[in-house]
């Protein structure tokens, strides 16, 4: 499979985007392809996505976490490769030892105050009033108000 055909896929299933860079100007590095397009990078010119080092390591990265998977064995082939006789007739469990995945929003519990926590955290919000006390149960921290932020609209 070709780095094309697995954007596209990912693409498709909702697992990358288009990630969006401000387009090269003259003098080009070496490796600059004029005639190349990136479709990982939205279509800019300067690289194929087979050249790609930001879509490779995203690659890489999701298949540490578990997100692709490639088999490389080939399929299962009755015919070619039959199935040996089981002698005994008794059942066997099968486990797949994966990880549970929720495939609906609706089955995501996590608190509002926690996700809110962690974005604090990794910087992806800045407060700028004085810190609030973790006893306050009903204050929230975007409206900067009385109520939960389980019940924030």
């Amino acid at each position: 499979m070709s780095y094309k055909e697995l954007h596209q896929n990912l693409f498709d299933a909702h697992v990358v985007s288009p990630f969006y860079l401000t387009p090269l100007q003259p003098l080009f590095p070496k490796w600059y392809d004029a005639g190349a397009q990136c479709e990982y990078h939205a279509g800019i010119s300067g690289h194929s996505i087979e050249n790609c080092t930001a879509f490779k390591k995203m690659v890489e990265k999701l298949i540490k976490m578990g997100i692709v998977k490639f088999d490389d064995s080939p399929a299962a082939n009755v015919a070619r490769n039959p199935l040996p006789n089981h002698a005994d007739q008794g059942v066997n469990g099968i486990n797949d030892g994966g990880k549970k995945v929720k495939y609906e929003i609706t089955e995501v519990k996590t608190p509002l105050r926690q996700v809110w926590k962690e974005m604090v955290e990794r910087g992806l919000i800045i407060l700028d009033s004085e810190e609030r006390s973790e006893g306050k149960r009903n204050y929230c921290e975007f409206h900067n108000r009385g109520h939960g932020i389980q019940e924030c609209t």
